[in-house]
């Protein structure tokens, strides 16, 4: 490893302040919706001994097909089996996903162009706060990430097989993010001869690897509907990346250096996975192209200054963590935001303005009605909530099966009044009148009430067996990760053969 320069030092800095802010929030996690429904899959498989392609806890007692990539459930399982709750496991993720994040993103950007660009792009990234919520908002998309850019980390010192492993590893952890990094491989293969082939074997063998999960995906594909998410109404358009990314891709349109092909495979493919989010693509995962770009463009700057460099890139770094403006989209509204960066908002407490970062978990309100679902219903019974959000919450911490549930793109199997399958059906107050009609002609006993919910018994429904038997037991996913372990420290450790020998 090269000597660790002054950029990198404070770098490491920065790493260390991220930790500690990301430690700080442990009890506040979690940050959003999107992990109980992960932890509802993460209960699944720990009750049916491991993967299943059938979501039989969603939706129940019916269920439908379960499409999302495991690997996430898998390490929520697994932190589970070992003796967490799963709120804590959640919360446990987010906590380290979000310094492991902005490592790796520094370690690999030093590794493909140097300490100054990955100094640059640490602060970029790190100090847009949209960008810095999201990473621990969307813990299985941040981790696949850190896979796709592990993956390039190992083509760029041409060790094949760790690259593989780590890009199969990514198809397996997100729906979208694999296909911006397997894009970028494409590009460079297409354009670079020194990495043709060997970007070439990487990207079919990974498909190959994922094609088992892929054709599980392809032979439910008509139960997918993409929709446009509500997140595209919470849009913050950071200034500096943008003006700075578009002058940066329009000077290296043309450049078939490494690391810019890979750029602009990821740019590319992110314009068109993210063209129904563009959240995703100006304020999260898709940010990192720009960012990348943007960091490539104030590098090239700062080397006119000569001398001066050191002061102009210390500014730019100064401004990022102190300052760095948006403009903020919220319910269609637009704000001019000059104190963006992360830090000036964690420091001063104003991330708690923005509802993105906000938690959706109420001790006070929620805890009490979790403990009367696990005390009046039995493993399999199924609940029902009719706000949606509050259903994935309750069903996941009291690890119970339910009558609805998030992640709306795989709709259900059948189309039925799944609540009327419910044991205990909670309701948020206010009531409406299509709640009203949900509770008519039913023998339902109130059996608790508090500020924000009644909880109705429903004696007349009997508990079903529901568990689908594992497809993929635990013991086989323990033997992959062994077998995982042992290639990565055999391609690492071998001594590779000079080409003329």
């Amino acid at each position: 490893m090269r000597k660790l320069s002054l950029y990198d030092l404070i770098s490491l800095g920065v790493l260390i302040l991220i930790a500690i802010f990301s430690a700080a929030r442990f009890n506040y996690l979690p940050q959003f919706i999107d992990g109980y429904y992960h932890l509802s899959v993460a209960n699944g498989f720990i009750k049916s001994g491991g993967w299943t392609g059938w979501a039989w806890w969603d939706f129940a007692p019916f269920g439908r097909p379960h499409l999302y990539p495991p690997l996430y459930h898998f390490i929520l399982a697994f932190l589970i089996k070992s003796g967490l709750s799963g709120l804590n496991a959640l919360r446990l993720t987010e906590v380290i996903i979000v310094p492991f994040f902005f490592f790796f993103l520094w370690f690999v950007s030093r590794k493909l162009i140097d300490d100054k660009f990955a100094f640059l792009n640490l602060f970029i990234t790190s100090s847009f706060f949209a960008f810095y919520s999201s990473v621990s908002a969307n813990v299985p998309a941040s981790l696949a990430i850190i896979f796709g850019l592990l993956s390039w980390f190992f083509l760029k010192v041409k060790r094949g097989l760790s690259s593989v492993i780590f890009m199969s590893l990514c198809f397996y952890t997100h729906a979208g993010i694999p296909w911006l990094f397997f894009a970028s491989l494409l590009f460079l293969a297409i354009s670079n001869r020194e990495y043709r082939k060997l970007s070439l074997k990487i990207a079919v063998m990974s498909i190959f690897l994922f094609m088992p999960f892929f054709i599980h995906e392809l032979k439910y594909v008509k139960f997918i509907h993409l929709a446009t998410l509500r997140e595209s109404r919470f849009i913050s358009f950071n200034l500096i990346a943008l003006f700075c990314a578009l002058i940066s891709i329009y000077l290296n349109r043309r450049n078939r250096n490494f690391s810019v092909l890979l750029f602009l495979g990821y740019l590319s493919m992110s314009l068109l996975v993210f063209i129904k989010y563009p959240y995703r693509f100006f304020s999260s995962q898709g940010f990192l192209a720009l960012a990348f770009f943007s960091s490539l463009f104030l590098l090239t700057i700062s080397r006119f200054f000569s001398k001066w460099q050191k002061l102009f890139l210390f500014s730019i770094s100064l401004y990022l963590f102190f300052v760095n403006a948006a403009f903020d989209m919220t319910e269609g509204k637009i704000k001019f935001d000059i104190f963006n960066s992360t830090f000036y908002k964690l420091v001063t407490t104003r991330v708690y303005d923005d509802i993105t970062f906000e938690s959706v978990f109420s001790e006070k309100f929620y805890t009490p009605i979790i403990k009367i679902i696990r005390q009046n219903t039995s493993a399999n019974d199924i609940i029902y909530s009719n706000v949606i959000i509050a259903d994935q919450i309750f069903a996941s911490l009291s690890d119970r099966p339910s009558s609805v549930s998030m992640l709306r793109e795989v709709q259900p199997k059948n189309n039925v009044i799944y609540q009327d399958y419910a044991k205990l059906i909670i309701l948020l107050k206010p009531i409406s009148g299509k709640d009203m009609l949900l509770l008519k002609g039913k023998k339902l006993n109130l059996i608790f009430e508090n500020d924000i919910a009644y909880i109705f018994l429903n004696k007349d429904i009997a508990p079903k067996e529901l568990v689908k038997a594992a497809s993929f037991k635990f013991i086989y996913i323990y033997l992959i990760v062994l077998s995982i372990l042992l290639l990565l420290f055999y391609d690492n450790i071998r001594i590779k053969k000079p080409k003329n020998a």
